[in-house]
């Protein structure tokens, strides 16, 4: 399992959520890293290898996963019409 870190603007973002998209939110990104190369279904997306998004209703988490370092970082945490800005 990938160590889950965050950057201040998705633990931000992140208290900006109602809570249960919150929760939810989170469940998947621990889904994702106990199993960083999926296949997960229709919320998960890879962009390449090491860079993709979660999606939870509305809100989008932008992420990085670092091998080398066994860990996966959430770069940021939106809504899905500011999230690709």
């Amino acid at each position: 399992m990938l160590k889950i870190s965050w950057t201040s603007e998705a633990s931000q973002g992140l208290a900006q959520l109602p809570a249960t998209d919150a929760r939810r939110l989170v469940e998947k990104i621990e889904l994702l890293a106990a199993k960083p190369k999926g296949p997960h279904g229709k919320w998960w997306r890879a962009f390449s290898d090491t860079e993709g998004r979660i999606r939870q209703g509305d809100w989008r988490a932008l992420y990085l996963i670092d091998d080398a370092a066994g860990a996966i970082a959430i770069m940021d945490v939106d809504h899905r019409s500011r999230i690709y800005d």
